[in-house]
């Protein structure tokens, strides 16, 4: 997880090793978490959250998918 400093009262302040338990996706991008583990005493364990300061992290973690790949696997490319 990326790191994000909360601006607003509603919002979660994130750090590296957090975890969070997703309640909710919006379609701009932001959703709504409760803190798993990882937060700090006195912080919010309820709020909303950008979803690329949690996701895009992971992402950049993943094997990237190859065009063979997915032709050999897809309809599309019968």
């Amino acid at each position: 997880m990326g790191r994000y400093q909360a601006s607003l009262p509603d919002e979660l302040d994130l750090r590296p090793g957090m975890k969070l338990k997703v309640l909710r996706l919006y379609d701009d991008a932001w959703g709504t978490a409760q803190v798993v583990s990882g937060g700090m005493e006195g912080e919010r364990t309820e709020g909303s959250f950008p979803i690329v300061s949690y996701l895009l992290p992971l992402l950049l973690h993943v094997e990237p998918l190859h065009f063979t790949a997915l032709r050999s696997h897809s309809p599309l490319f019968g």
